[in-house]
């Protein structure tokens, strides 16, 4: 697991024995809150299962989601390297198997390996990159175009245009900066095009070129 991680991807087998000697297993369930923001970052993590979603919240109780974390992404490498508080809040999407490695351990190979200080600068710079185009999405596409735009993620993600929801509405929401009615809103939007089809839990993407050429528009 930890070798398929992107951010491990490149330690020899001796180094990756010696982390996972020191990991430990946690299991969570849907819903169920990891971390939150604010906390000590005392871990990386590593999903083995399942799915968690990392956001932030407003005082009155908004949220946006930030990054939905897949089996084999990892996450908290900034807290690790900075010692700073945990930047965001994960929640687990469905329940999940993680691997937790402690900052400590991954802190002290990172002063050993040069070679992963620069493979980790790489890591973090397309995660800025990710988060600056967000941002610009958040401010030029409207809900609909935002919502198109997440449908071809998970399509491309996922290698089939037949998607299992496996968050509510008010959760596809929070990932895209709108509420639960706007999403339903522009689901059926693209569904009266002929573009998709909405069923209680599953959406099918019938003409995945139409709604890419619209989330691009």
């Amino acid at each position: 697991m930890l070798a398929a991680t992107p951010s491990l991807s490149n330690l020899d087998p001796a180094d990756l024995a010696a982390l996972a000697a020191t990991c430990r297993v946690r299991r969570v369930r849907r819903g169920q809150i990891l971390f939150a923001e604010g906390d000590l970052a005392d871990s990386l993590v590593v999903l083995a299962s399942g799915r968690l979603r990392v956001l932030v919240s407003s005082a009155e109780g908004g949220e946006l989601v930030l990054q939905v974390i897949n089996p084999g992404d990892s996450l908290g490498e900034v807290g690790c390297l900075d010692g700073g508080p945990r930047s965001a809040t994960v929640e687990a999407v469905q329940d999940s198997l993680l691997v937790q490695l402690p900052a400590s351990e991954f802190l002290a190979l990172v002063e050993r390996r040069p070679d992963l200080a620069r493979h980790l600068l790489s890591q973090l710079a397309s995660d800025l990159r990710r988060l600056t185009g967000a941002a610009a999405d958040l401010v030029f596409l409207d809900v609909s175009r935002r919502v198109a735009k997440l449908l071809i993620q998970e399509v491309d993600r996922a290698g089939t245009s037949d998607l299992e929801l496996v968050e509510t509405q008010g959760e596809i929401g929070a990932r895209v900066g709108g509420t639960r009615q706007s999403v339903n809103s522009a689901l059926h939007a693209l569904e009266r095009r002929g573009w998709l089809e909405v069923s209680s839990r599953h959406i099918i993407v019938r003409d995945v070129d139409s709604v890419r050429r619209f989330a691009a528009s």
